[in-house]
């Protein structure tokens, strides 16, 4: 019942499509939810065991403890009989796929279960809206699409785990698992009561997302651990998405990728931009293996891709992957000789006089700029250079369209080269 619990969690929402469980209902990552695997839930339903709503249910002697359970009552697909709705023809779990609280009110409480408030709001009137339609998830409160969910299927007495069937362990439209893009299934043959044991399937469930939209983020200057998985599409590689922040505003940023494994296995590395872009990348025929790169501080955010293939004994050799980051420090650019830092009240207009010049070659393009709080850029002015000396009289920075906070104000060097593009803050101001 835990795959049921985290739908719970992920899917409910109030009348108002407001998250009702989650930590944050305000953000779109407000579940704090990193990845969901289930093994052997009954996500569609599962009819083992009794069913107080059967009509000429024959009793045993021995007490009827679980049968008229909240948890029976919530787990089953379809009921015997709704005992308060007799007209109905079809009588699916309210639970799992909604109707009304009533249909289960009998005036013989052996002929239902011991509590129909199934939304436990002290009310057994409601109308309850199901977190199924169909075989996949509800429409109107879906689960949400930036974690990915495994789903585990036992197929161990042929047509299921000797508790859930298996056509009703896992969310699916048509032949394909739901929900779309986000979710995969993987097969094993493991008694129900014996899943919490299958330590190789829920692994191999646990997989590192392979896409840009769900990868891990990752701190620097630490080192994070990872499996290399066998895939449930027969695919032979297995590939793992790491996302890391450029903790660097105004400078350049060198990184190192360091990736190791106790165990031979052979791997790739590459790095990539949000859109995709390739920006560099090794392979590695050995046990460890190290990239570095240099990015400008305008490249907020970047991914390390570690591709590998999974031998028998993978689950065996986690490996540790550490990113470490070092600010690229660049030599003084002097106005007039003097490197210049000063502070800018409210109010206060300043126009910058003389000229820079500068120790990077082939520059191309100045730009006056302004950070704000939030990191974001205020591009003012800009204007093309063709040599090392540019003048500066034309950049004027009117602090009066700024509220009161800490700024930095700068001047914004491109380099164009085709060898080695290349940004770099000259200078910088605080405004107060």
């Amino acid at each position: 019942m835990g795959g049921l619990a985290i739908r719970e969690y992920l899917q409910r929402t109030d009348n108002n499509k407001k998250h009702c469980w989650w930590l944050d209902p305000d953000t779109q990552d407000g579940h704090k939810v990193a990845r969901v695997v289930t093994i052997g839930t009954p996500h569609l339903g599962a009819n083992t065991g009794c069913d107080p709503t059967m009509p000429d249910r024959k009793r045993s002697s021995k007490p009827d403890i679980y049968g008229q359970s909240e948890a029976i009552r919530d787990l089953k697909y379809s009921y015997g009989s709704y005992p308060g709705c007799p007209e109905q023809e079809t009588t699916p779990g309210i639970y799992l796929f909604g109707g009304y609280e009533l249909c289960l009110y009998s005036d013989s409480s052996d002929n239902t279960f011991h509590n129909i408030d199934i939304n436990c709001n002290g009310s057994e009137n409601d109308k309850i809206i199901g977190i199924n339609y169909q075989t996949q998830d509800n429409p109107e409160m879906k689960l949400p699409v930036n974690i990915y969910y495994t789903w585990i299927v036992s197929d161990f007495l042929l047509i299921g785990d000797g508790i859930v069937l298996t056509v009703k362990q896992w969310l699916y439209e048509g032949n394909q698992s739901a929900p779309k893009n986000v979710s995969n299934t993987i097969t094993t043959s493991t008694l129900h009561t014996k899943q919490g044991s299958d330590i190789e399937a829920i692994m191999n469930g646990l997989d590192e997302p392979a896409s840009l939209t769900l990868a891990y983020e990752i701190g620097l200057n630490q080192s994070f651990y990872g499996f290399l998985n066998i895939q449930p599409n027969s695919e032979k590689s297995d590939i793992d998405t790491f996302k890391i922040e450029n903790p660097e505003m105004l400078h350049n940023s060198r990184f190192n990728v360091h990736v190791s494994c106790d165990e031979y296995f052979g791997f790739n590395v590459s790095v990539m931009d949000y859109s995709g872009t390739v920006l560099t990348g090794e392979s590695f025929a050995r046990e460890s293996g190290d990239i570095s790169f240099e990015v400008p501080s305008s490249m907020r955010f970047l991914y390390i891709i570690i591709e590998g293939f999974p031998g028998q004994n993978n689950l065996r050799y986690p490996y540790s992957i550490t990113v470490n980051h070092t600010v690229v420090e660049l030599d003084p650019i002097y106005i007039n000789g003097k490197f210049s830092d000063f502070s800018m009240n409210k109010g206060q207009q300043e126009t910058l006089n003389g000229s820079v010049i500068s120790n990077i070659g082939n520059l191309k393009k100045v730009t006056a700029l302004i950070t704000l709080p939030n990191g974001n850029y205020d591009e003012s002015l800009s204007q093309d250079i063709d040599t090392k000396t540019f003048d500066l009289s034309n950049f004027v920075f009117d602090s009066t369209k700024y509220a009161p906070g800490k700024y930095h104000i700068g001047i914004w060097a491109k380099s164009e080269s085709e060898i080695n593009p290349e940004n770099h803050w000259l200078i910088y101001y605080h405004c107060y």
